[in-house]
């Protein structure tokens, strides 16, 4: 298993590898942790048809994987991300061609709270990843309305985890 930086770093370890390599975590993605927390949510609800996970904060690699394992499995997906933090167009469309075998389907906002709405799972991350360090100030200001707190939460009618 390896966390990295740069997801080509994985790649690279993969190609002369003669065992297989698992991505622990790369700039890229985070597949271990969506793994552990699909199952999580498989645990709680027992299914995944008909669910809605609503992540609030950065399109970084914990949402990719997140909109990655959900369009695999059939979860519908919102995000709302701050101008500027959004997925990227690739993460997007490769969601887009999962979805097409699971009927998944996808939301990206701007308003927290109106991604919130009906959602049965709500999900953040850190603002600042690793590696971003130098931005933590700036970060701070722009995801302030993103935080999943109580005022968030008293919107919803969710069962706790």
């Amino acid at each position: 298993m390896a966390r990295v930086f740069k997801h080509e770093h994985v790649i690279e370890l993969a190609k002369w590898s003669d065992i297989p390599v698992i991505n622990g975590l790369s700039d890229y993605n985070h597949p271990c942790q969506a793994m552990a927390d699909i199952l999580t949510i498989y645990e709680h609800f027992g299914q995944f048809k008909g669910l809605k996970v609503t992540f609030i904060g950065d399109g970084n690699n914990v949402a990719t994987s997140l909109i990655h394992i959900c369009s695999k499995l059939g979860l519908d997906f919102t995000i709302a991300s701050p101008k500027g933090y959004d997925l990227s167009p690739v993460v997007i469309a490769s969601a887009q061609e999962f979805a097409r075998n699971s009927g998944s389907k996808f939301a990206f906002l701007k308003d927290p709270i109106e991604a919130a709405k009906n959602a049965d799972i709500i999900y953040t991350d850190t603002w600042t990843s690793m590696g971003q360090e130098t931005e933590s100030k700036k970060r701070e200001f722009i995801f302030l309305p993103y935080q999943v707190n109580s005022e968030l939460l008293s919107m919803q009618n969710l069962q706790r985890l």
